[in-house]
């Protein structure tokens, strides 16, 4: 090991006294990054009469000349701020789960009674204050008992693009489906779970991903993680200011890929109340997704005004990816910047269900539809989990053989349920 702390945590026998221990990825190079996280969330205090103490978990990057300079920068930080933990490894995305089970092995060592930790990477921001509070509020808040919370991801499997970075091959892990888990990029666990994680990282073998890593080590236990709205991990990552509220997610379908049709009619008076309700949804449709579908669509009309829904269209692509699999479903993930899982769908559920609740105050109204070809099949099953999350059912109809009596009896619909705020959506010669 190139730079320890042993007495971090006051030792080990003195470690209870660490409520929330922050591990935080960062390679040596991003000394800024690291600045920015201790004068902001990750600042070592107390806060509501517990400890939060901070660690940055790093390897070795570059070589010669260049990984002694950093090696020294890094040792020169260690100096002033007494939070570094290095090991001599090369620091690469795919020594990532060498990382997170050097960092357990450090912790039976030196912290093994800390009660909770949130580990994740130097790029997301935290409300590690309110955080707190949540673990306070819990029934067993001494970090006893099991508990691994973030942005689940489940029903997904190995990657076998070769191209891609999650690439995994048949001969590291043959099944084609992974155990549940949370996105690495920042998730909640108590120092019980850290602890059986280690013990079962003994014999599960290693792969190249650490978050998935972690949740086949607590496959292994018996035990699994469970999804909370108040993280995102694709795009951006926070922890909203209101309670956290964990709860597991229920199984998707195995479905194949259908056409959506998606429909926003408003009609409000108070735009601080829909911004104030709809903060614990906000995930749903993210706000660095939607800076870049707008980007995207100005690019057809950089000079004119544009007036555009992002909620329609991420809530029908949505629909879309509910629907699909494999490379597809990794595409669409990475370009509408959602996480892999179920996740995305029950912040949807929760977003149409906010959003389809009138008040005093103004009327929002959505209508979701799926228009399916009358000779195709759609597994029961997606068609089941798409009127769970969007309220959507399907309507066949014949876009082969009459295409204009499909096009005017998808707008009449439309009409109908916007209360004739919008007519003609697909106009003559769209294509559909």
């Amino acid at each position: 090991m190139l730079l320890d702390i042993p007495d971090k945590c006051g030792g080990a026998d003195e470690s209870a006294e660490v409520f929330l221990l922050l591990v935080i990825k960062s390679i040596a190079a991003n000394f800024d990054r690291r600045e920015v996280l201790r004068k902001t969330w990750a600042e070592e205090r107390l806060h509501n009469g517990v400890q939060i103490r901070r660690l940055f978990i790093s390897g070795v990057t570059g070589s010669g000349f260049e990984r002694e300079r950093q090696n020294r920068l890094l040792e020169l930080e260690q100096n002033e701020y007494n939070d570094i933990l290095q090991w001599d490894f090369k620091d690469t995305f795919y020594n990532l789960t060498l990382k997170q089970v050097l960092f357990l092995e450090w912790m039976e060592r030196n912290c093994p009674k800390a009660r909770f930790l949130l580990n994740g990477d130097d790029d997301v921001f935290v409300n590690t204050d309110n955080m707190v509070e949540y673990l306070q509020g819990l029934r067993d808040n001494d970090g006893s008992k099991h508990l691994f919370t973030g942005h689940l991801i489940q029903y997904v499997g190995p990657i076998r693009s070769q191209g891609s970075k999650y690439y995994v091959p048949v001969q590291v892990q043959e099944s084609e489906s992974y155990p549940p888990y949370c996105g690495g990029g920042g998730f909640l666990l108590s120092g019980y779970s850290a602890m059986v994680i280690y013990n079962m990282s003994k014999s599960v073998p290693f792969i190249p991903i650490d978050d998935v890593y972690m949740g086949m080590c607590m496959a292994k236990a018996g035990l699994g993680p469970v999804h909370h709205l108040g993280v995102r991990t694709a795009g951006m990552t926070t922890v909203h200011p209101q309670p956290w509220e964990t709860a597991p997610s229920n199984n998707p379908s195995n479905s194949n890929n259908p056409s959506s049709s998606n429909c926003n009619n408003s009609s409000t008076n108070s735009s601080n109340k829909i911004l104030s309700n709809s903060n614990s949804s906000q995930n749903s449709v993210n706000i660095g997704g939607n800076v870049q579908l707008y980007r995207t669509l100005s690019r057809a009309n950089p000079s004119g005004n544009m007036l555009v829904s992002p909620l329609s269209i991420r809530s029908a692509l949505a629909m879309v990816y509910l629907g699909a699999r494999g490379d597809t479903a990794a595409q669409m993930a990475q370009a509408l910047s959602f996480q892999h899982g179920e996740a995305v769908h029950a912040e949807f559920k929760k977003l149409i269900e906010d959003i389809n609740s009138p008040s005093k105050s103004y009327i929002l109204k959505t209508a979701n539809r799926l228009y399916g070809e009358k000779t195709a099949k759609f597994f029961p099953q997606y068609l089941e989990d798409k009127h769970e999350y969007y309220k959507a059912d399907l309507k066949s109809v014949d876009f082969i053989e009459a295409l204009e009596a499909s096009r005017k009896e998808i707008n009449t619909w439309v009409e109908q349920q916007t209360d004739n705020k919008i007519k003609d959506l697909l106009r003559p010669g769209m294509s559909l």
